[in-house]
Protein backbone atom coordinates (compact mmCIF):
# COMPACT_ATOMS: atom_id res chain seq x y z
CA UNK A 1 0.00 0.00 0.00
CA UNK A 2 2.64 2.54 0.69
CA UNK A 3 4.38 4.11 -2.77
CA UNK A 4 6.31 6.57 -3.32
CA UNK A 5 6.10 9.23 -6.16
CA UNK A 6 9.57 8.18 -7.44
CA UNK A 7 8.35 4.43 -7.81
CA UNK A 8 5.22 5.88 -9.71
CA UNK A 9 7.44 7.46 -12.26
CA UNK A 10 9.44 5.01 -12.92
CA UNK A 11 6.09 3.05 -13.47
CA UNK A 12 5.24 5.75 -16.22
CA UNK A 13 5.63 4.80 -19.82
CA UNK A 14 6.41 8.25 -20.70
CA UNK A 15 6.37 11.81 -19.09
CA UNK A 16 3.24 12.54 -21.27
CA UNK A 17 1.27 9.56 -19.68
CA UNK A 18 2.66 10.67 -15.99
CA UNK A 19 1.26 14.34 -16.53
CA UNK A 20 -2.16 13.00 -17.76
CA UNK A 21 -1.97 10.83 -14.91
CA UNK A 22 -1.29 13.63 -12.26
CA UNK A 23 -4.41 15.48 -13.57
CA UNK A 24 -6.55 12.53 -12.97
CA UNK A 25 -5.43 12.57 -9.39
CA UNK A 26 -7.66 14.42 -7.67
CA UNK A 27 -10.81 13.68 -5.15
CA UNK A 28 -12.83 15.33 -7.78
CA UNK A 29 -11.70 11.97 -10.43
CA UNK A 30 -12.50 9.16 -8.06
CA UNK A 31 -15.57 9.27 -6.37
CA UNK A 32 -15.36 5.44 -5.97
CA UNK A 33 -12.11 3.68 -4.75
CA UNK A 34 -11.01 0.72 -2.64
CA UNK A 35 -8.68 -1.67 -0.95
CA UNK A 36 -8.19 -4.64 1.44
CA UNK A 37 -4.23 -4.31 0.84
CA UNK A 38 -3.62 -6.50 -1.93
CA UNK A 39 -5.74 -5.14 -4.73
CA UNK A 40 -6.86 -1.30 -4.79
CA UNK A 41 -9.28 -0.18 -7.21
CA UNK A 42 -11.45 2.54 -8.58
CA UNK A 43 -13.84 4.52 -10.99
CA UNK A 44 -12.25 7.58 -12.17
CA UNK A 45 -14.27 9.87 -14.35
CA UNK A 46 -11.92 11.44 -17.00
CA UNK A 47 -13.57 13.57 -19.48
CA UNK A 48 -16.55 13.51 -21.74
CA UNK A 49 -19.32 10.81 -19.89
CA UNK A 50 -17.89 7.89 -19.67
CA UNK A 51 -16.43 5.84 -16.04
CA UNK A 52 -13.18 3.95 -16.51
CA UNK A 53 -13.04 1.38 -14.05
CA UNK A 54 -9.24 0.73 -12.95
CA UNK A 55 -8.12 -2.85 -10.95
CA UNK A 56 -4.54 -2.95 -9.53
CA UNK A 57 -3.13 -6.41 -8.41
CA UNK A 58 -0.31 -5.08 -5.60
CA UNK A 59 1.21 -8.71 -5.44
CA UNK A 60 1.59 -9.46 -8.83
CA UNK A 61 2.03 -5.83 -9.78
CA UNK A 62 -0.73 -6.06 -12.36
CA UNK A 63 -2.67 -3.04 -14.11
CA UNK A 64 -5.50 -3.06 -15.98
CA UNK A 65 -8.44 -0.42 -17.07
CA UNK A 66 -11.15 -0.47 -18.89
CA UNK A 67 -9.64 2.53 -20.91
CA UNK A 68 -7.93 0.33 -23.90
CA UNK A 69 -5.32 1.99 -23.84
CA UNK A 70 -2.05 0.65 -25.97
CA UNK A 71 -0.06 2.17 -22.32
CA UNK A 72 0.02 -0.39 -18.96
CA UNK A 73 -0.60 0.87 -16.61
CA UNK A 74 -2.37 3.77 -18.23
CA UNK A 75 -2.95 7.02 -17.22
CA UNK A 76 -6.19 5.94 -15.19
CA UNK A 77 -3.90 3.49 -13.07
CA UNK A 78 -0.97 5.91 -12.72
CA UNK A 79 -3.83 8.20 -11.27
CA UNK A 80 -5.05 5.77 -8.96
CA UNK A 81 -1.73 5.46 -7.37
CA UNK A 82 -1.09 8.90 -7.04
CA UNK A 83 -4.29 9.55 -5.47
CA UNK A 84 -3.01 6.83 -2.97
CA UNK A 85 -0.19 8.02 -1.96
CA UNK A 86 -1.00 11.58 -1.91
CA UNK A 87 -4.52 10.44 0.29
CA UNK A 88 -3.17 7.23 1.98
CA UNK A 89 -5.48 8.04 5.15
CA UNK A 90 -8.25 8.57 2.68
CA UNK A 91 -8.52 4.88 1.25
CA UNK A 92 -11.72 3.07 2.09
CA UNK A 93 -10.34 -0.52 3.22
CA UNK A 94 -12.80 -3.67 2.49
CA UNK A 95 -12.45 -7.03 2.79
CA UNK A 96 -13.78 -8.17 -0.53
CA UNK A 97 -13.45 -6.15 -3.93
CA UNK A 98 -16.24 -5.94 -6.17
CA UNK A 99 -16.81 -8.70 -8.82
CA UNK A 100 -15.79 -6.52 -11.43
CA UNK A 101 -12.21 -5.69 -9.89
CA UNK A 102 -11.17 -9.48 -10.61
CA UNK A 103 -13.07 -10.01 -13.82
CA UNK A 104 -10.81 -6.71 -15.26
CA UNK A 105 -7.55 -8.27 -13.75
CA UNK A 106 -7.94 -11.55 -15.18
CA UNK A 107 -8.41 -9.88 -18.70
CA UNK A 108 -5.22 -9.97 -21.15
CA UNK A 109 -2.63 -6.61 -21.00
CA UNK A 110 -3.66 -4.62 -24.19
CA UNK A 111 -0.89 -4.32 -26.82
CA UNK A 112 -0.22 -1.31 -28.50
CA UNK A 113 -0.48 -1.94 -32.14
CA UNK A 114 1.59 -3.80 -34.35
CA UNK A 115 3.77 -3.05 -37.25
CA UNK A 116 0.81 -4.79 -39.63
CA UNK A 117 -1.95 -3.43 -37.51
CA UNK A 118 -0.55 0.14 -38.19
CA UNK A 119 -0.41 -0.35 -41.97
CA UNK A 120 -3.92 -1.85 -41.98
CA UNK A 121 -4.72 1.51 -40.15
CA UNK A 122 -2.21 3.60 -42.64
CA UNK A 123 -4.18 1.88 -45.54
CA UNK A 124 -8.24 2.75 -44.00
CA UNK A 125 -6.65 6.69 -43.62
CA UNK A 126 -5.39 6.63 -47.40
CA UNK A 127 -8.77 4.98 -48.15
CA UNK A 128 -10.99 7.63 -46.65
CA UNK A 129 -9.25 10.59 -47.27
CA UNK A 130 -7.47 9.73 -50.38
CA UNK A 131 -4.05 11.98 -51.44
CA UNK A 132 -5.26 14.32 -48.55
CA UNK A 133 -2.73 13.18 -46.25
CA UNK A 134 -0.03 13.15 -48.56
CA UNK A 135 -1.04 17.37 -48.98
CA UNK A 136 -1.28 17.81 -45.21
CA UNK A 137 1.98 15.97 -44.88
CA UNK A 138 3.76 18.47 -46.70
CA UNK A 139 2.03 21.32 -45.21
CA UNK A 140 3.20 20.46 -41.66
CA UNK A 141 6.53 20.00 -43.05
CA UNK A 142 6.35 23.65 -43.82
CA UNK A 143 4.14 24.92 -40.81
CA UNK A 144 7.29 23.25 -38.69
CA UNK A 145 10.08 25.93 -40.77
CA UNK A 146 7.59 28.58 -40.31
CA UNK A 147 7.24 28.03 -36.62
CA UNK A 148 10.98 27.62 -36.03
CA UNK A 149 11.68 30.66 -38.04
CA UNK A 150 9.55 32.73 -36.27
CA UNK A 151 11.04 31.94 -33.12
CA UNK A 152 14.62 32.05 -34.20
CA UNK A 153 13.83 35.73 -35.62
CA UNK A 154 12.32 36.46 -32.28
CA UNK A 155 8.74 37.96 -31.32
CA UNK A 156 9.03 41.08 -31.24
CA UNK A 157 10.14 40.79 -34.99
CA UNK A 158 6.81 39.41 -35.82
CA UNK A 159 4.99 42.16 -33.86
CA UNK A 160 6.58 44.54 -37.10
CA UNK A 161 4.71 42.51 -39.88
CA UNK A 162 1.74 43.59 -41.68
CA UNK A 163 -1.59 41.22 -42.16
CA UNK A 164 -0.24 39.90 -45.51
CA UNK A 165 2.40 38.23 -43.23
CA UNK A 166 -0.27 35.86 -41.65
CA UNK A 167 -2.61 36.02 -44.43
CA UNK A 168 0.21 34.76 -46.99
CA UNK A 169 0.99 31.41 -44.66
CA UNK A 170 -2.82 30.82 -43.84
CA UNK A 171 -3.44 30.71 -47.58
CA UNK A 172 -0.59 28.25 -48.03
CA UNK A 173 -1.95 26.27 -44.85
CA UNK A 174 -5.58 26.14 -46.88
CA UNK A 175 -4.21 25.21 -50.13
CA UNK A 176 -2.17 22.04 -48.02
CA UNK A 177 -5.89 20.90 -46.68
CA UNK A 178 -4.99 22.14 -43.54
CA UNK A 179 -7.85 24.64 -43.08
CA UNK A 180 -8.30 25.10 -39.31
CA UNK A 181 -4.47 25.66 -39.18
CA UNK A 182 -5.26 28.24 -41.54
CA UNK A 183 -8.29 29.60 -39.35
CA UNK A 184 -5.93 29.20 -36.45
CA UNK A 185 -3.26 31.52 -38.07
CA UNK A 186 -5.67 34.26 -39.49
CA UNK A 187 -6.91 34.84 -35.80
CA UNK A 188 -2.99 35.65 -34.45
CA UNK A 189 -3.06 39.18 -35.47
CA UNK A 190 -5.69 40.31 -32.95
CA UNK A 191 -3.41 39.10 -30.10
CA UNK A 192 -0.91 41.72 -31.17
CA UNK A 193 -2.64 44.44 -30.08
CA UNK A 194 -3.37 42.46 -26.57
CA UNK A 195 -1.27 43.72 -23.39
CA UNK A 196 0.19 40.72 -22.88
CA UNK A 197 0.63 39.83 -26.79
CA UNK A 198 3.92 38.07 -26.01
CA UNK A 199 2.56 34.89 -23.74
CA UNK A 200 -0.81 35.07 -25.67
CA UNK A 201 1.11 34.75 -29.21
CA UNK A 202 3.58 32.18 -27.78
CA UNK A 203 1.03 29.99 -26.45
CA UNK A 204 -0.70 29.80 -29.81
CA UNK A 205 2.78 28.80 -31.46
CA UNK A 206 3.56 26.63 -28.94
CA UNK A 207 -0.02 24.56 -29.69
CA UNK A 208 0.66 24.64 -33.59
CA UNK A 209 4.29 23.22 -32.75
CA UNK A 210 2.38 20.24 -30.30
CA UNK A 211 0.16 19.85 -33.52
CA UNK A 212 3.15 19.60 -35.86
CA UNK A 213 5.42 16.53 -33.30
CA UNK A 214 1.71 14.87 -32.89
CA UNK A 215 0.82 14.54 -36.71
CA UNK A 216 4.77 13.25 -36.96
CA UNK A 217 3.75 10.54 -34.04
CA UNK A 218 0.21 10.15 -35.84
CA UNK A 219 0.43 6.09 -36.53
CA UNK A 220 1.56 5.10 -33.13
CA UNK A 221 -1.01 7.46 -31.13
CA UNK A 222 -4.65 6.60 -30.26
CA UNK A 223 -7.10 7.15 -32.09
CA UNK A 224 -9.13 9.16 -30.30
CA UNK A 225 -6.01 11.28 -30.45
CA UNK A 226 -6.02 10.73 -33.88
CA UNK A 227 -9.21 11.94 -34.82
CA UNK A 228 -8.54 15.87 -32.35
CA UNK A 229 -5.04 16.34 -34.45
CA UNK A 230 -7.50 15.48 -37.72
CA UNK A 231 -9.85 17.80 -36.32
CA UNK A 232 -7.29 20.56 -35.37
CA UNK A 233 -6.16 20.35 -39.26
CA UNK A 234 -9.83 21.06 -40.89
CA UNK A 235 -10.83 17.36 -41.14
CA UNK A 236 -14.05 15.98 -39.34
CA UNK A 237 -16.08 13.26 -39.78
CA UNK A 238 -19.18 12.72 -42.12
CA UNK A 239 -22.25 13.06 -40.79
CA UNK A 240 -23.40 11.02 -42.71
CA UNK A 241 -20.86 8.05 -40.65
CA UNK A 242 -21.10 9.43 -37.23
CA UNK A 243 -25.82 9.02 -37.62
CA UNK A 244 -25.08 5.61 -38.17
CA UNK A 245 -24.00 5.54 -34.33
CA UNK A 246 -25.90 5.26 -31.13
CA UNK A 247 -25.88 9.08 -29.35
CA UNK A 248 -26.61 10.39 -25.90
CA UNK A 249 -30.16 10.73 -25.11
CA UNK A 250 -30.97 13.22 -22.46
CA UNK A 251 -33.23 16.31 -21.87
CA UNK A 252 -31.25 19.30 -23.18
CA UNK A 253 -31.52 22.70 -22.34
CA UNK A 254 -30.35 25.39 -24.67
CA UNK A 255 -28.09 28.06 -23.28
CA UNK A 256 -26.89 30.19 -25.76
CA UNK A 257 -27.41 30.61 -28.99
CA UNK A 258 -24.95 33.03 -31.46
CA UNK A 259 -24.44 33.74 -35.18
CA UNK A 260 -21.66 34.95 -37.03
CA UNK A 261 -21.21 35.45 -41.04
CA UNK A 262 -17.94 35.48 -43.41
CA UNK A 263 -18.70 36.08 -46.54
CA UNK A 264 -21.86 35.15 -47.09
CA UNK A 265 -21.77 31.94 -44.75
CA UNK A 266 -23.58 31.83 -41.96
CA UNK A 267 -22.48 29.68 -38.96
CA UNK A 268 -24.76 29.20 -36.04
CA UNK A 269 -22.78 28.18 -32.72
CA UNK A 270 -25.46 26.35 -30.16
CA UNK A 271 -24.80 25.57 -26.49
CA UNK A 272 -26.77 22.72 -24.98
CA UNK A 273 -26.87 21.37 -20.88
CA UNK A 274 -27.88 17.73 -20.52
CA UNK A 275 -30.51 17.36 -17.62
CA UNK A 276 -29.08 13.80 -16.86
CA UNK A 277 -25.86 13.55 -18.18
CA UNK A 278 -24.43 17.17 -17.57
CA UNK A 279 -22.78 17.12 -20.50
CA UNK A 280 -22.22 20.40 -22.30
CA UNK A 281 -22.64 20.14 -26.37
CA UNK A 282 -22.04 22.37 -28.66
CA UNK A 283 -24.00 22.19 -32.05
CA UNK A 284 -22.26 23.98 -35.13
CA UNK A 285 -24.67 24.53 -38.13
CA UNK A 286 -23.72 25.96 -41.48
CA UNK A 287 -25.51 27.84 -44.18
CA UNK A 288 -24.73 29.75 -47.43
CA UNK A 289 -26.62 32.65 -48.73
CA UNK A 290 -29.31 33.23 -45.62
CA UNK A 291 -29.11 32.62 -41.78
CA UNK A 292 -31.67 30.23 -41.99
CA UNK A 293 -31.27 26.68 -40.59
CA UNK A 294 -33.55 23.46 -40.42
CA UNK A 295 -33.69 23.66 -36.43
CA UNK A 296 -34.61 26.77 -34.40
CA UNK A 297 -33.38 26.49 -30.86
CA UNK A 298 -34.96 29.11 -28.48
CA UNK A 299 -32.36 30.06 -25.84
CA UNK A 300 -33.88 28.37 -22.36
CA UNK A 301 -35.85 26.21 -24.46
CA UNK A 302 -35.51 22.25 -23.68
CA UNK A 303 -36.17 19.06 -25.36
CA UNK A 304 -35.86 15.71 -25.75
CA UNK A 305 -33.14 14.51 -28.10
CA UNK A 306 -30.63 12.41 -28.69
CA UNK A 307 -26.79 13.59 -29.63
CA UNK A 308 -24.06 11.98 -31.26
CA UNK A 309 -20.55 13.47 -29.91
CA UNK A 310 -17.89 13.58 -32.48
CA UNK A 311 -14.88 11.38 -31.72
CA UNK A 312 -12.54 12.87 -29.15
CA UNK A 313 -10.43 12.95 -26.01
CA UNK A 314 -12.66 15.73 -24.64
CA UNK A 315 -15.70 15.35 -26.21
CA UNK A 316 -17.75 18.77 -26.96
CA UNK A 317 -19.23 19.23 -30.31
CA UNK A 318 -22.01 16.83 -31.59
CA UNK A 319 -24.76 16.16 -33.89
CA UNK A 320 -28.69 16.59 -32.94
CA UNK A 321 -29.72 12.66 -34.18
CA UNK A 322 -33.56 12.69 -33.27
CA UNK A 323 -35.44 15.62 -32.03
CA UNK A 324 -37.37 13.72 -30.35
CA UNK A 325 -40.14 16.24 -28.65
CA UNK A 326 -40.65 19.50 -26.70
CA UNK A 327 -41.13 20.00 -23.32
CA UNK A 328 -40.95 22.15 -19.83
CA UNK A 329 -38.29 24.35 -19.15
CA UNK A 330 -35.78 22.66 -17.04
CA UNK A 331 -33.90 23.52 -13.68
CA UNK A 332 -30.80 22.58 -13.91
CA UNK A 333 -27.88 22.71 -11.60
CA UNK A 334 -24.75 24.43 -12.56
CA UNK A 335 -21.76 22.11 -13.23
CA UNK A 336 -19.42 24.27 -10.48
CA UNK A 337 -20.17 25.73 -7.31
CA UNK A 338 -17.15 27.52 -7.17
CA UNK A 339 -13.68 29.13 -8.84
CA UNK A 340 -11.52 25.82 -7.76
CA UNK A 341 -13.62 23.01 -8.97
CA UNK A 342 -14.13 24.62 -12.38
CA UNK A 343 -10.28 25.46 -12.46
CA UNK A 344 -9.67 21.71 -12.00
CA UNK A 345 -12.00 20.27 -14.69
CA UNK A 346 -10.38 23.33 -16.96
CA UNK A 347 -6.59 21.32 -16.06
CA UNK A 348 -8.46 17.97 -17.01
CA UNK A 349 -10.07 19.12 -19.81
CA UNK A 350 -6.66 20.94 -21.32
CA UNK A 351 -4.97 17.84 -20.64
CA UNK A 352 -6.94 15.43 -22.64
CA UNK A 353 -6.98 18.01 -25.24
CA UNK A 354 -4.46 20.52 -25.18
CA UNK A 355 -5.50 22.33 -28.97
CA UNK A 356 -8.93 23.26 -26.61
CA UNK A 357 -9.64 26.87 -28.09
CA UNK A 358 -12.69 27.50 -25.57
CA UNK A 359 -13.63 25.10 -22.58
CA UNK A 360 -17.70 26.34 -22.15
CA UNK A 361 -19.38 25.88 -18.29
CA UNK A 362 -22.15 26.92 -15.97
CA UNK A 363 -20.95 28.36 -12.99
CA UNK A 364 -23.41 28.90 -9.93
CA UNK A 365 -22.70 30.76 -6.70
CA UNK A 366 -20.70 33.68 -8.39
CA UNK A 367 -20.53 37.49 -7.62
CA UNK A 368 -19.01 40.67 -10.32
CA UNK A 369 -16.04 42.43 -8.04
CA UNK A 370 -13.95 45.21 -9.79
CA UNK A 371 -9.89 45.52 -9.13
CA UNK A 372 -8.52 48.14 -10.23
CA UNK A 373 -9.73 48.54 -14.01
CA UNK A 374 -10.66 45.29 -14.35
CA UNK A 375 -14.10 43.05 -13.55
CA UNK A 376 -13.81 39.71 -12.07
CA UNK A 377 -16.02 36.79 -11.70
CA UNK A 378 -15.58 35.63 -7.74
CA UNK A 379 -17.19 33.02 -5.76
CA UNK A 380 -17.56 32.89 -1.92
CA UNK A 381 -13.95 31.42 -1.24
CA UNK A 382 -12.68 34.52 -2.61
CA UNK A 383 -10.75 32.92 -5.58
CA UNK A 384 -11.66 35.10 -9.12
CA UNK A 385 -11.10 34.88 -12.90
CA UNK A 386 -11.17 38.21 -15.13
CA UNK A 387 -14.49 38.77 -17.10
CA UNK A 388 -14.17 39.76 -20.93
CA UNK A 389 -17.33 41.49 -21.75
CA UNK A 390 -18.00 43.84 -24.50
CA UNK A 391 -21.05 46.51 -25.18
CA UNK A 392 -24.44 45.07 -24.68
CA UNK A 393 -23.29 42.07 -22.91
CA UNK A 394 -21.20 44.04 -20.00
CA UNK A 395 -24.42 46.09 -19.12
CA UNK A 396 -26.94 43.15 -19.31
CA UNK A 397 -24.64 41.07 -16.74
CA UNK A 398 -24.40 44.15 -14.75
CA UNK A 399 -27.98 45.18 -14.88
CA UNK A 400 -29.14 41.82 -13.66
CA UNK A 401 -26.65 40.96 -11.21
CA UNK A 402 -25.62 44.26 -8.80
CA UNK A 403 -25.12 43.23 -5.35
CA UNK A 404 -26.00 39.61 -5.57
CA UNK A 405 -24.69 35.46 -6.40
CA UNK A 406 -25.84 34.72 -9.97
CA UNK A 407 -25.46 31.62 -12.08
CA UNK A 408 -23.79 32.60 -15.43
CA UNK A 409 -22.63 30.29 -18.65
CA UNK A 410 -19.99 31.18 -20.76
CA UNK A 411 -16.36 30.29 -22.42
CA UNK A 412 -13.15 30.42 -20.34
CA UNK A 413 -10.41 30.93 -23.08
CA UNK A 414 -7.12 30.04 -20.45
CA UNK A 415 -7.47 34.05 -19.84
CA UNK A 416 -10.63 35.29 -19.80
CA UNK A 417 -14.16 34.11 -18.73
CA UNK A 418 -16.54 35.29 -21.49
CA UNK A 419 -20.35 35.55 -20.04
CA UNK A 420 -23.15 34.27 -22.64
CA UNK A 421 -26.32 33.82 -20.22
CA UNK A 422 -27.66 33.90 -17.10
CA UNK A 423 -29.79 31.78 -14.78
CA UNK A 424 -32.51 32.92 -12.88
CA UNK A 425 -35.45 32.44 -11.68
CA UNK A 426 -36.05 29.27 -14.16
CA UNK A 427 -35.04 31.58 -17.20
CA UNK A 428 -32.29 31.73 -19.41
CA UNK A 429 -31.58 35.59 -19.87
CA UNK A 430 -29.24 35.61 -23.08
CA UNK A 431 -26.27 37.99 -22.88
CA UNK A 432 -25.37 38.37 -26.29
CA UNK A 433 -26.64 39.87 -29.82
CA UNK A 434 -26.26 38.33 -33.12
CA UNK A 435 -24.21 41.31 -34.13
CA UNK A 436 -24.48 44.20 -36.76
CA UNK A 437 -22.85 42.63 -39.04
CA UNK A 438 -25.62 40.02 -39.34
CA UNK A 439 -28.54 42.29 -39.49
CA UNK A 440 -26.46 44.40 -42.56
CA UNK A 441 -25.61 40.95 -44.66
CA UNK A 442 -29.60 40.34 -44.34
CA UNK A 443 -30.74 43.37 -45.93
CA UNK A 444 -28.24 43.17 -48.47
CA UNK A 445 -29.52 39.80 -49.34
Amino acid sequence: MEWTRHQITELAPNNLILERAKSLSSKASWEIKGSNGFFLWGECKSSGLRLYQVAIDFRNKKFRCNCQSPYNPCRHALALLIFLQKHVDDMPMEETPPDWVMDLLSQPIPKPPTAEEQILRKENQEKRFGKRLIEMQSGVEELELWLLDMIQHGLSEISHQDSNYWELFAAKMQDAKLGGIARRIRRMPALLKEENWHERLLEKISQLYLFVQSYKQFPSLPELIQEEILTVAGVNRKRTELLEQDGVKDQWLVLSVSLEAEDKLFSRKTYMLGSKSKQIALVLDYNYGIPKFDLNWQVGSAFEAELIFYPSPYPLRALVKKHLSSSAPLDTIAQYTDIETFAYAYAKAIASNPWLLSFPCLLADVHIVKKEQLLLLADSKGYSIPLLMEGSAAWGLLAISVGQTFTVFGEWDDHYFRPMAILKSGRVISLLTQGAEIEDDIDTI
